[in-house]
């Protein structure tokens, strides 16, 4: 062998070991050891770098050239079956595991190293362990936390609606009654989207889809000569956040709760129409019916929360909001999300300053 080659070898053997010395993770080389039946049953630790002494606070002279189990003082070979299966095989491995002798966790890679030998490469990843086992524990503290308010809340929603129901049945003024009613079907627009969100991925945002098609459903069947009235649903399907399910839910309730109720005086040839569309963020409500229209003494006259809480709510949306009155009834909202809506409303129905 000449000199050339021979400084070679030393070369790459010096940058081997300066590599192997200033690692950060911990590195041992290890050699099986088998009984009379060739079976591995313990290895030597032959070799190890000072990140091992580092993390597990132990020794170069109390290790090397020793077995396993009298190193970790353990009754059998810690991971024998992985790291036997590895040099057996010749196909290296990677797994995390906790080792209870030192009560860590530790991220392990192992290769093989020469006949019946394997290397390992280790980290300490305790304290990432500790941190995923809070975080979990936190989740399902959440999760019972949020299981327990939406049982309360929709308990009182439910509670609040009866009792709105009860006495909207008890007044005998037919004007206080449907005041109450309309407050009650508000409602129940509240707990359904309280609902959705809970059942949501996401607490924040759902799909509209969902959510607006079974809140249609509700408020058709609050009506008893709904049946008579045909409706098409055209909802687009894309997520939403809360802050516009909210008021949009209010909005049609308000107009579909109103068709039903003042549109029609025949419903044998009824037809309300509902569509929401998503246009690159530029969303677009459209209701509509084919009664007998809304006039302009009504609409001047509506101070309560009928046509006035849409147009409230159209303004915070930052919309523009059209209505049609030339063949039934016709309104057309139109709006561009993330605009920094708010809907924070005071007790006068204004917004909160």
């Amino acid at each position: 062998m000449n000199a050339e080659l021979i400084n070679t070898f030393r070369d790459l053997e010096f940058k081997l070991q300066l590599l192997f010395n200033n690692m950060d993770e911990g590195v041992a080389l290890h050699k099986l050891v088998f009984d009379n039946d060739g079976i591995a049953i313990d290895y030597i630790i032959e070799k190890i770098n000072p990140g091992y002494e580092r993390i597990l606070k132990l020794k170069k002279e109390n290790i090397e050239g020793k077995l396993s189990t009298e190193v970790y003082k353990t009754s059998t070979s810690p991971y024998l079956k992985e790291f036997s299966q590895v040099a057996f095989s010749g196909q290296s491995c990677c797994f995390e595991s906790f080792f209870e002798t030192y009560d860590m966790y530790f991220s392990i890679s192992v290769c093989p190293w020469g006949k019946n030998g394997f290397a390992t490469i280790f980290s300490d990843i305790t304290c990432r362990k500790r941190a995923e086992e809070q975080i979990k524990s936190l989740l399902r503290e959440k999760e019972l936390l949020l299981k327990e308010l939406h049982h309360r809340v929709t308990n009182n929603i439910s509670a609040i609606n009866n009792l709105l129901y009860l006495q909207s049945e008890s007044v005998n003024n037919p004007e206080a009654s449907a005041i109450l009613k309309d407050a009650s079907n508000r409602l129940k627009s509240l707990g359904l989207l309280h609902r959705k969100l809970y059942q949501s991925e996401n607490l924040q945002e759902c799909n509209t889809k969902e959510y607006f098609s079974q809140l249609i459903d509700e408020i058709l069947a609050i009506f008893p000569n709904s049946h008579n009235v045909t409706t098409y649903k055209q909802i687009e399907s894309f997520i939403l956040s809360q802050k516009y399910l909210f008021p949009l839910g209010i909005i049609i309730n308000e107009l579909l709760s109103n068709s039903l109720k003042h549109a029609f005086s025949d419903t044998s040839k009824a037809v309300i129409k509902i569509q929401l569309t998503n246009n690159e963020n530029n969303l677009c409500l459209i209701i509509e019916d084919n009664g007998k229209g809304i006039s302009d003494e009504k609409l001047l006259k509506s101070n309560g929360f009928g046509i006035s809480v849409v147009s409230l709510l159209a303004e915070q949306l930052k919309g523009d909001l059209k209505i049609d009155k030339d063949k039934g009834s016709k309104f057309v909202l139109k709006f561009r999300k993330d605009l920094g809506i708010n809907f924070n409303l005071n007790q006068n129905g204004e917004n909160e300053p």
